[in-house]
């Protein structure tokens, strides 16, 4: 009687551990790709306003699920 008092917890823990180890759960991967950016918006760059600023292209930014347009500017 004793020895079985002493391995009950034993089993109790591997029992807990077998069992628990089959539970499987369904996992659901989604994947949402933005469409691809229109084509680029020519911009009129204007005059530089000083001597050593250079040119930052425009660019297309995904929000709010569309394409906007982000002005270039002089840096």
């Amino acid at each position: 009687m004793r020895k079985f008092v002493n391995i009950s917890p034993l089993i109790l823990v591997c029992t807990f551990t077998v069992l628990t180890g089959c539970v499987t759960r369904e996992v659901v991967v989604r994947e949402n790709a933005a469409p691809p950016p229109p084509a680029a918006v020519v911009e009129e760059r204007g005059f530089r306003p000083y001597p050593t600023a250079e040119w930052v292209p425009g660019h297309y930014i995904w929000r709010h699920n569309r394409w906007v347009w982000v002005r270039g500017f002089w840096r």
